[in-house]
């Protein structure tokens, strides 16, 4: 770890504090949010525009994942209505 980062690390505890307990938790504490960052925390509307920006999907692709997105938002929309 750069010297720098001890330094920062060390202002912000105080001397009660164990650095190498703040260091586990930290990493403790992204690991679990990667966790939760996953595919399955994300919206659809979030899906299809990482979808939408990969190089390899064309324009048909991009319309045609559009429009059944759309469509199912709208199903959605009255079966909640209903």
């Amino acid at each position: 770890m750069p010297n720098s980062m001890v330094l920062k690390l060390d202002n912000e505890l105080d001397y009660t504090q164990s650095r190498s307990a703040w260091i586990c938790n930290a990493i403790e504490g992204k690991l679990l949010g990667m966790a939760h960052n996953g595919i399955e925390s994300k919206t659809t509307w979030q899906l299809c525009a990482a979808l939408s920006m990969r190089p390899e999907l064309d324009e048909t692709l991009k319309t045609l994942l559009m429009n059944a997105v759309i469509d199912n938002q709208k199903k959605v929309i009255e079966e909640k209505n209903r």
